[in-house]
């Protein structure tokens, strides 16, 4: 992601920018923020996390969302786009956009070299404004390691963090399991196992 913002726009302005543009743009205080693209280990993980996730999902009354779904923290109006949104009960969306939810359970981001540390910094905490959100789940594209935080009594976050193929993550909040290598499987085809 990167940002090199000229003047600050409404939400309303970066929605409809949004609607016509080719790229996906976050919009954080004011500002309109290009995302970067995504590489061909990014989009498996993404795939086999979505083929995992869906698959168990199925009956219950949570469901999974990825890529094109906005995120919008209501206490400060910001939009983000997660690598995967997992939300219970029914989505709720916002009143300007239909594609963009405000209850998410679960968002799952999947690190780069250009987002790793604004995903673990400021868009984490900007999460951390999202009432409904229980589970903030950071996914590894150079190695099989998961790390998930999880929203505890008080508003408190623990931290837990899972490494190697032979290992599974579990999100309480959705009520899902996924092996770890399920997650990297054909991400790296030629590493060792």
């Amino acid at each position: 992601m990167t940002a090199n913002p000229t003047h600050r726009i409404s939400a309303e302005e970066y929605l409809a920018m949004e609607d016509m543009a080719e790229g996906r743009s976050e919009f954080i205080n004011g500002n309109v923020v290009a995302m970067s693209g995504n590489t061909i280990p990014h989009i498996r993980i993404l795939r086999n996390l979505v083929v995992q996730l869906d698959g168990q999902l199925r009956g219950k009354p949570c469901e999974i969302f990825f890529n094109e779904l906005r995120v919008k923290v209501e206490l400060t109006g910001d939009y983000f786009y997660p690598d995967l949104v997992g939300v219970c009960g029914g989505p709720s969306f916002d009143a300007l956009s239909n594609i963009t939810l405000t209850n998410p359970t679960v968002l799952i981001e999947i690190l780069s070299p250009s987002t790793e540390a604004y995903d673990r910094g400021q868009k984490f905490l900007h999460y951390q404004q999202i009432p409904t959100l229980k589970e903030y789940c950071l996914v590894s594209q150079d190695a099989p390691r998961i790390e998930l935080y999880t929203r505890g009594e008080n508003s408190a976050w623990t931290y837990i963090s899972v490494a190697g193929l032979d290992h599974s993550i579990r999100f309480e909040s959705i009520d899902c399991s996924v092996a770890l290598a399920d997650i990297y499987r054909d991400v790296n085809p030629e590493a060792p196992a």
